[in-house]
């Protein structure tokens, strides 16, 4: 490690654990919204905080690619800055800052959430109800959205504040300690090609009201070269901290303005080229996401509402544990607020040396502005040679100066954007590579897409098969720009874009010899609906779904799935479809039909086929033996899983071990033959007490029973075999 580094690091510890001590946690952290109908679900607290104090570790950021069970991004925090600011006691401040930190929010006296007439903090708002979606009796739709008292199924608020193409819409109001007011919007969409963004919209006024009450503290003060700015730390799979970042949008030339975009990559270290997260044992792609914020509209001025196509005005790329990030303006020393104003109005260089992108160095960057190298051209190979690496990389861009006169404004708009390869293909590269052969099987047919750093260290990825399995992951890129570029779309359009017909409920039940798909009639009421199309995914509720059915017109509603295997899981979703004809052009400049979102009613608890009941001489245990390392002898994404065969309609299974301590009772009340040990995930092969078994000899003792589970005292016994 270089001195320089070091030196570095060692300060951020001091700087943290000091503050840690003299700092108060988190005041008053608010309330929460979310937005789950697409691809990408994310919540929204009533400040606009993103840091850790409001929505947490682990949720921020949801993609369908993990089955909306990985974050995208670790944490965000958001700062304004202003010049020569004088507080109401007469304070004079060369720079005042307010906004809220990675790690904390003030939302007592800094960034104040304003409640509405009726109390609320936040609304959110639905163009149609969410449907319900059951499974086996057990309602798997979320019981809150969309149903709570601060929520609505309004179609004309949406028109009015968002567009007639939103499908959901959140809103709050903020008062500022700098008396700078915030509209804050957000919206979300389940059209296809505008599933995979949401859209952040924000409206800064100078109102003059810097508390919770309707006094104006500040009203004849003008505020002088304010700055947005906002820090952007993306996570990756289990080592969220190896997360490349960098930028795109600072030339003329651009097509696009993606301020700050993230993703996994190589790991120091490690014996083998796993970028993307690969697993070497079985090609399992993880990691191949890409996410990103990207300007669709920055104002000009507060006399122009244009948009200035060379805003944000400055980027970079950072440790994300900055000291004038981290924590709200008061936990902040006066050389913290001096720094980060500097950052927002002149870049990081002035802050870290860090290469800057001039025009002297890159003739087409926009001028007057203050960009970092993008990290893509800086030579590093892993994240941890940036000099400056601590925790993790972060991106920060800041939009300004705006000058307000009392009652002035200015407006950002920037998209939260998603993009990765498909899942299945994700799969079929990954095994491809697994296996040494991706460059034959699965070749890469673009130009090779590979960063800098791939041509600059060989060893990333020294084979063939390695570099085309690479060049597959990094196109996820592309997605992110296709799906940004619709976002630019959208928004060019007001977000007036088509809409499919509304969901519609989802009723799934197991039955011997088939899974009935049963839905509502909500669709129907589209006045150009034309017809459902039913949906199944295997062993997993991720997105390798594939279509089981078409259903024209509104004749039919139920579908009954003898088409899948015993013993797997299966997910279900039901989709309408609109005829198209009365559809504006869409993104790709054409009329398309639409479907309303997969993602509205698929199922997340597994259905089964079953068979017909069976008898006590027929039981069987399957797998038998179990042995953990064979996976290929298990059941589709549900390990651990153990099943009784055959067994009685209504029957009592007790599972001992070999030396007769009992293990598991299991009640078997469904009416079919067959039942399994571990169906629901905390179950996988778990004792009474939620321990997962160890390897051993173990008794099941099967005895029927009638339909109210009376025992009988007819009873087998069967032996299996767990090895782990």
């Amino acid at each position: 490690m270089n001195k320089r580094r070091s030196k570095h690091l060692i300060w951020i510890f001091i700087a943290m654990f000091a503050l840690a001590f003299f700092i108060p946690e988190n005041l008053d952290a608010g309330t929460k919204k979310n937005i789950r109908i697409g691809k990408y679900w994310k919540p929204y607290a009533d400040s606009g905080d993103e840091g850790e104090g409001n929505i947490g570790w682990g949720t921020n950021g949801l993609y369908y690619y993990h089955g909306f069970t990985r974050q995208q991004w670790s944490s965000k925090a958001w700062f304004l800055g202003a010049k020569d600011f004088t507080d109401s006691a007469g304070v004079d401040y060369p720079t005042f800052i307010s906004g809220n930190g990675q790690w904390d929010v003030d939302e007592t006296s800094i960034v104040m959430p304003i409640p509405d007439e009726n109390g609320y903090t936040i609304r959110s708002y639905l163009r149609h109800q969410n449907p319900e979606i059951w499974v086996d009796g057990f309602p798997l739709h979320d019981p809150f959205f969309g149903r709570e008292a601060d929520e609505s199924v309004d179609p004309a608020k949406i028109d009015a504040e968002a567009g007639t193409g939103v499908m959901a819409y959140i809103e709050s109001d903020i008062n500022t300690n700098m008396g700078l007011s915030i509209k804050r919007k957000a919206y979300g969409f389940t059209q296809k090609g505008h599933d995979s963004y949401l859209v952040d919209d924000w409206t800064f006024t100078n109102t003059g009201n810097a508390d919770f009450d309707d006094n104006i503290e500040y009203p004849t003060q003008t505020l002088e070269d304010v700055y947005f700015f906002r820090q952007a730390r993306g996570s990756e799979a289990e080592d969220f901290n190896q997360n490349w970042a960098s930028s795109y949008g600072e030339y003329t030339t651009d097509t696009l303005r993606i301020q700050t975009y993230a993703y996994g990559t190589n790991i120091e270290g490690e014996s083998f080229d796993q970028f993307g997260h690969k697993i070497e044992e079985t090609g399992e792609i993880k990691e191949p996401t890409f996410r990103a914020e990207a300007a669709l509209h920055i104002d000009t001025s507060a006399d122009d509402p244009t948009n200035d196509p060379s805003q944000p005005k400055m980027t970079g790329v950072q440790d994300c544990d900055l000291p004038f990030v981290v924590r709200h303006p008061q936990g902040m020393s006066s050389s913290d607020w001096t720094n980060l104003y500097n950052t927002m109005s002149q870049g990081l260089g002035q802050y870290d040396a860090s290469p800057m992108m001039t025009p002297e160095t890159h003739p087409d960057v926009y001028p007057n502005t203050f960009h970092g190298t993008r990290f893509d051209e800086r030579g590093y190979k892993y994240v941890t040679d940036y000099e400056y690496f601590g925790w993790s990389l972060a991106g920060v861009w800041a939009a300004g100066p705006y000058t307000l006169e009392p009652g002035e404004d200015f407006r950002v708009v920037w998209a939260d954007a998603v993009g990765s390869i498909s899942y299945e293909k994700g799969w079929e590269v990954g095994r491809a590579w697994a296996a040494g052969n991706s460059e034959e099987t699965v070749p890469y047919e673009g130009d090779d897409n590979l960063p800098e750093r791939f041509q600059l260290f060989d060893d990333l990825a020294p084979t063939d098969n390695d570099k085309n399995a690479d060049r597959w992951i990094m196109s996820g890129l592309d997605s992110l720009h296709k799906n940004v570029h619709a976002a630019n779309w959208a928004f060019s359009q007001d977000f007036d874009i088509a809409v499919a017909p509304p969901a519609p409920s989802i009723y799934v039940k197991s039955r011997p010899g088939f899974i009935r798909v049963e839905w509502g009639t909500e669709s129907e009421a589209a006045a150009d609906f034309a017809g459902y199309k039913v949906w199944r995914s295997v062993g997993h509720p991720d997105s390798s779904w594939i279509e089981i059915a078409d259903y024209p017109g509104s004749a039919t509603h139920v579908h009954d799935d003898a088409t899948t295997s015993r013993g797997v899981g299966n997910y279900y979703a039901v989709t309408a479809y609109d005829d198209g004809a009365s559809n504006a052009p869409g993104v790709g400049g054409q009329p398309e039909v639409l479907q309303s979102g997969l993602y509205l009613n698929r199922t997340t608890k597994a259905a089964y086929l079953t068979r017909e009941a069976g008898s006590l001489d027929e039981v069987v245990v399957v797998p038998n033996p179990f042995n953990i390392s064979a996976a290929s002898l298990q059941y589709t994404g549900e390990q651990d899983k153990i099943m009784f065969l055959n067994v009685p309609g209504f029957c009592i299974i007790d599972i001992y071990s070999e030396s007769g301590d009992h293990i598991k009772t299991i009640n078997h009340d469904d009416g079919s033959g067959d039942q399994s040990w571990g169906v629901l995930s905390e179950e996988f092969s778990a004792t009474k007490s939620s321990q997962v078994i160890v390897s051993g000899v173990y008794i099941a003792r099967i005895e029927e029973t009638d339909e109210q589970m009376n025992r009988s005292g007819n009873a087998t016994l069967r032996k299996f075999l767990v090895v782990r």
